[in-house]
């Protein structure tokens, strides 16, 4: 998480602040951490690869064309596992 955290760090150049850019930290931690859900069992073209132990941009670009509650829910239950707390709000 430190490394994919780390990976999301912006620099805002006017107020000389680094931040973490959420939606860039929620992307990686697609990429990199869904690993167990496999949703080729719903549809078997929905199955998800994964290359160099993070996904293929074929599946991530499939997650990213999921409709957007859906995304939003699975965002919402791996911030609650991994980061203790629930919701994620646009």
């Amino acid at each position: 998480m430190i490394k994919l955290r780390k990976q999301a760090t912006q620099h805002h150049q006017e107020s000389n602040t680094f931040y973490v850019d959420a939606d860039l930290f929620n992307d990686l931690k697609v990429r990199f951490l869904l690993k167990d859900w496999s949703f080729g069992q719903i549809e078997p073209q929905m199955k998800l690869a994964h290359l160099n132990n993070a996904l293929s941009d074929e599946s991530f670009m499939m997650f990213k064309s999921f409709l957007p509650w859906i995304a939003s829910a699975i965002i919402a239950k791996m911030n609650e596992v991994l980061e203790g707390y629930e919701g994620y709000e646009d």
